[in-house]
């Protein structure tokens, strides 16, 4: 209760002292003069008369008086030029003897009466204002924790004085220890990163002219690799005449949210560039099918040597590199069909190691080394081996001058159950944030050559993204090996420094199948092929013309169908079938169901699958899962040949 201003009627100060909800006590010479109704009601009276008149040690228990009377002292009355004194753990005296633990506020005040300054008591419950206090503590409590968890921090400015004040989660946001660092305009400017702070200012300057709302998006730290991110928000404050007061906001950690939102463009977009890829598969294929078939059946009919053979294989060539470059294509879609089966990944390093080096240069010396554990996983050997190659090529190219380059192998067990680990580290992409639930097995290939910046590492796995010079690369080796790796529902990250090297760690889910035995190589004896009948079942006019001149060519009788009905009317009317040759997805039928319907009339009918369409959509066939022999187009004469021949002796 504020001191009234001199000469205010006494009417109207004991008015607002009855109507007042806390307890009131007037003193005047260590005597009660007045009380209000909360105040009657606490001493445990029923009438303001009952207390009226009664010394005010009275009521207060004795220790109690003696705290007043120290507090006031000998000192003249000083009304209304300060604050109330406090007597915490007080204890009120009632009139029927118990005692009620309170907080007691004395404060000299000047009512407007001839009596002079009047001593004003009021006091609140202490059992209430522990509770009540207790019930702040916990709430400031359960913001700062959901504050600290959440990578919020929040901050207010009185932009009158300059003051500010951050929580200790926004120390934290800044990466700053609460309580190190005087809250502060400049304070905060100076952890900005350098190319942020003028963008900051201007928009703080808007914030505080009440121009527009603060919203900002900055780093810190002006010499980090990788900078965090934070969003900073806020709204002006301002007292009741439209003045602005403060300006009280707070600032998001937005780091994590950032890159993850880099890593799904990113995947959406190597997602499009891979069904892209999968789209033009099916028709380049059979293109590709054609130019290999008829450039084998020229170069069959040629003398070697002439110049149209020359020319010839140059074109063989020429499609044999754009079918390679459209299989690198449907790996980085992850549209490749796989030959997948469980195996010890130590086995295919080492396998794959022999290879390399004899295949690297003498100035790069390669390392390997293996964990004791079995490492089984399951997986295309060689997939597996495609990747270490290309990775340890790209090693050598970063070490012109030589290096070192190491691989390795380790087995990591998952947490115990209900304690799962995050991996975090600078590394691309963020699915390593995954938490880990099952055994793993992780391959890395190290190098110490010249690394990677922060801008190439972001690129590092696009599509047709290369900094090798014109002519020395596709770009597609990387992307490549990171489709591979999400095809086998493994994922991949990578570690690089310039002038450092460079890590790359490939995670594949570990298997605990047990490994078969290796059942003994087959000896294919290839059968004559005079008198045995090939049906080729192929939409697709130029390419089943050139099966059919590519098998007569080694000897085969061959008989064409365009639709699989028509194939089904020709085994009907008696046509000897030896094998069938036919494309998986074809008009009206399924190249599966077709074999069903001529294995009721062929009994045990052997057949050989291909395609051109992507093992995406192959696989929706179930052709893959039956472990049927498959060609994926462009093939060519030797492959296809082979083929027919293994299903032929298998039948045998």
């Amino acid at each position: 209760m504020q001191a009234r201003a001199q000469g205010e009627r006494p009417g109207v100060a004991e008015a607002l002292l009855k109507a007042h909800p806390l307890p009131l006590l007037v003193v005047r010479d260590g005597t009660l003069r007045q009380a209000n109704r909360a105040a009657v009601r606490d001493l445990g009276a029923s009438l303001a008369s009952e207390l009226v008149g009664r010394p005010l040690d009275d009521c207060l228990h004795l220790d109690d008086t003696a705290r007043v009377a120290s507090l006031l002292g000998d000192d003249v009355p000083r009304p209304g030029l300060e604050g109330p004194d406090v007597l915490r753990g007080a204890r009120l005296l009632r009139i029927d003897g118990t005692l009620q633990p309170v907080d007691l506020r004395l404060q000299w005040v000047d009512l407007g009466d001839d009596d002079g300054p009047s001593l004003l008591l009021s006091w609140t419950d202490r059992e209430e204002s522990d509770r009540l206090l207790s019930a702040l503590q916990r709430t400031s409590q359960r913001l700062a924790d959901t504050q600290r968890a959440a990578g919020i921090g929040s901050w207010e400015w009185d932009l009158l004085s300059g003051e500010a004040w951050w929580s200790d989660a926004f120390y934290r946001v800044l990466g700053v220890e609460p309580g190190t660092l005087a809250p502060g305009y400049t304070a905060f400017l100076d952890l900005v990163h350098d190319d942020d702070r003028a963008l900051l200012r201007a928009a703080f300057r808007r914030a505080f002219r009440g121009e527009d709302p603060l919203h900002a998006e900055f780093r810190l730290g002006a010499n980090a690799d990788r900078p965090r991110r934070l969003l900073a928000r806020a709204r002006l404050v301002r007292d009741g005449a439209g003045r602005p007061l403060r300006l009280v906001g707070t600032t998001l950690d937005v780091t994590e949210t950032r890159a993850l939102e880099e890593q799904l463009q990113q995947s959406q977009k190597m997602e499009a560039m891979g069904a892209l890829a999968g789209g033009v598969a099916h028709d380049f294929n059979n293109l590709l099918s054609v130019v290999l078939g008829n450039a084998e059946l020229a170069l069959a009919r040629l003398p070697e040597g002439s110049d149209l053979d020359l020319e010839l294989r140059e074109i063989r060539g020429a499609a044999e590199r754009a079918a390679e470059l459209t299989s690198q294509l449907l790996a980085f879609g992850r549209r490749q069909a796989l030959e997948a089966r469980v195996l010890d990944l130590r086995e295919v390093v080492h396998e794959t190691c022999r290879v390399l080096r004899r295949v690297l240069r003498e100035d790069v010396s390669l390392e390997v080394r293996v964990t004791d554990e079995a490492c089984h996983v399951r997986v295309d050997p060689v997939k597996i081996e495609q990747i270490l190659l290309n990775l340890a090529i790209n090693a050598q190219d970063a070490m012109p001058h030589g290096g070192g380059l190491l691989i390795e192998t380790v087995r990591r067990r998952a947490p115990s159950r209900g304690a799962p680990t995050v991996e975090v580290g600078d590394t691309w992409p963020l699915d390593k944030n995954a938490l880990r639930c099952a055994d793993e097995v992780l391959m890395r290939v190290s190098d110490t050559g010249h690394g990677m910046d922060q801008a190439t590492l972001a690129r590092v796995f696009d599509p047709f993204f290369t900094t090798k010079e014109r002519g020395r690369g596709t770009g597609l080796g990387l992307s490549t090996v990171y489709g591979i790796v999400r095809q086998h529902r493994g994922r991949i990250t990578v570690r690089s420094r310039p002038d450092v090297g460079t890590r790359f760690e490939i995670v594949l889910p570990a298997h605990e199948e047990a490994l078969r035995e290796p059942t003994p190589a087959r000896v294919i004896v290839r059968p004559p092929a005079a008198g045995v009948t090939v049906l080729v079942v192929e939409d697709d006019a130029m390419v089943r013309r050139v099966l059919a001149t590519l098998l007569a060519a080694s000897g085969f009788r061959v008989v064409m169908a365009e639709r699989p009905q028509e194939a089904i009317d020709v085994v009907r009317q008696g046509a000897k079938v030896d094998v069938l040759l036919t494309d998986v997805v074809l008009p009206d039928m399924t190249g599966r169901g077709l074999h069903a319907a001529l294995a009721e009339v062929v009994p045990g009918l052997p057949v050989v699958f291909m395609s051109g369409y992507t093992a995406d959509v192959v696989a929706e066939q179930g052709v893959l899962d039956d472990g049927a022999s498959f060609l994926q187009k462009p093939f060519g004469s030797d492959r296809l040949v082979s083929m027919v021949c293994e299903v032929l002796a298998r039948r045998v």
